[in-house]
C-alpha cells in the first residue's frame, strides 16, 4: 500500500469514528440526566471516548508521517 492509499485508508476509517464519538456524547448526555444512577455506565463510556481520542491521535500522527514523506518525496 502506498502513502496515498494508506492516507486514503485514514480518511475513510475517520468517517466511522466519528459516528462512534457521535454516539458516545449521545448516550453519556442521556445517562447524564440522572448521574448517580448512571455512573459506572457514564465512566465506561468515557473510557470508550479516551480509547478512541487515542486511536484518532494516532491516525492524525500518521496522516503527518505520510504528508511530510509525500511532501519530501516531490522536492527538488
Amino acid at each position: 500500500m502506498g502513502p496515498k492509499d494508506e492516507r486514503r485508508f485514514l480518511h475513510d476509517l475517520s468517517t466511522p469514528m466519528s459516528t462512534v464519538f457521535f454516539l458516545l456524547d449521545m448516550a453519556i448526555e442521556k445517562l447524564n440526566v440522572d448521574p448517580e444512577q448512571h455512573s459506572e455506565e457514564i465512566k465506561m463510556l468515557q473510557g470508550a471516548v479516551r480509547s478512541m481520542q487515542t486511536a484518532r491521535d494516532l491516525m492524525q500522527k500518521r496522516r503527518e508521517i505520510l504528508i511530510a514523506e509525500e511532501e519530501s518525496a516531490t522536492e527538488p
